[in-house]
């Protein structure tokens, strides 16, 4: 191709890709997002400064904040939605999972329990619907230790970057607490009928150092089993 024809093909390709750099100073975060806003040549640059208190972290179509009690409904109705399309698969399982919601997530039940932990949720910049959550949850017994919980995305927004941003969102708030030494959480594998339950958070969480510590198998009905596993994250070295 003539050079002249070949730059700008480059350039066509380079400035259809979103370039995010991120610079972290004390507790504050420079999100720099470029992004296509009708074709190569109108490249729109967008820049958001903000603190992780109360953050509203501005991603490309979606932004992470901080939770608040008006979100509580929504909340509750993504994650069990969630939750129960991705463990129940069979009548016996969704009976079982059903019973054990307020159990499994107090918070979503209790507006005092909700308020002790800290929620982030990621918004859809067009419409402002909530398409994902994340918790941390303090430990009942130790300062030292948070729970990472409530860990979800809408099936339509998956595959955008929107979980791991939330993950990373909550570690490093986590990491800016001086209180704080480990993460831990609670997820499922292993189901008798073949299903990959939680296998992509389970990957996620593996990728961040994440390590399991234990598990246990729960029967379901007659013949239907899952394995309930337990995994940590140190925070200091």
């Amino acid at each position: 191709l003539p050079g002249r024809y070949f730059s700008n093909f480059l350039y066509d390709i380079f400035t259809s890709m979103i370039y995010k750099l991120v610079y972290f100073y004390h507790h504050d975060v420079i999100f720099l997002i470029r992004e296509p806003a009708g074709g190569a040549n109108t490249l729109k640059t967008r820049i958001e400064r903000s603190n992780f208190a109360g953050v509203s972290v501005i991603m490309t179509g979606w932004k992470i904040r901080s939770a608040n009690e008006n979100d509580l409904n929504a909340l509750r109705t993504l994650h069990v939605t969630n939750h129960l399309e991705e463990t129940a698969h069979s009548p016996d399982e969704l009976e079982h999972q059903k019973k054990d919601l307020e159990d499994d997530f107090p918070f979503f039940y209790n507006k005092e329990h909700f308020v002790r932990g800290e929620h982030f949720v990621a918004i859809d910049n067009e419409n402002g619907k909530i398409i994902g959550s994340i918790r941390l949850d303090p430990d009942e017994s130790s300062h030292i230790i948070v729970w990472l919980c409530a860990f979800s995305v809408i099936p339509g927004y998956r595959g955008r970057g929107i979980g791991r941003g939330l993950l990373n969102h909550a570690i490093r708030d986590a990491m800016r607490k001086e209180h704080l030494s480990e993460i831990h959480l609670i997820t499922l594998d292993k189901h008798s009928d073949g299903h990959n339950v939680m296998g992509v958070a389970r990957k996620m969480y593996e990728a961040e150092e994440f390590v399991r510590y234990k598990e246990k198998e729960v029967i379901y009905g007659m013949d239907k089993a899952i394995t309930v596993c337990w995994y940590k994250k140190y925070l200091k070295s």
